[in-house]
């Protein structure tokens, strides 16, 4: 991951800031550069984010079972499962 942060570091170039003229009533949104290197590692990084939680929910979902709910809480923890078995079948259905 560093090596492709480091190459899209050294893809973008750096631009000196223009002096910025104060105009009132005047909001103009963001420019996006389609080019920026950055912007696709992001979107490269989210994907590959949300695919591992979606394939690893399972894990996810024990882990939180074990360590937030207590032996006596059985129904917070029949209820945490059915959240958990709504959630996996809606992964699955997209």
């Amino acid at each position: 991951m560093e090596e492709r942060f480091l190459y899209c570091e050294s893809q973008l170039a750096v631009e000196e800031p223009k002096p910025k003229k104060r105009k009132r009533g005047q909001k103009k949104a963001p420019q996006q550069n389609p080019e920026d290197p950055f912007t696709e590692l992001a979107a490269e990084l989210q994907v590959e984010f949300f695919t591992k939680v979606c394939c690893d929910w399972r894990e996810i979902s024990l882990i939180m079972r074990d360590r937030v709910f207590e032996e006596k809480e059985e129904q917070c923890i029949d209820i945490h499962d059915v959240k958990v078995d709504v959630f996996e079948s809606k992964i699955k259905l997209n």
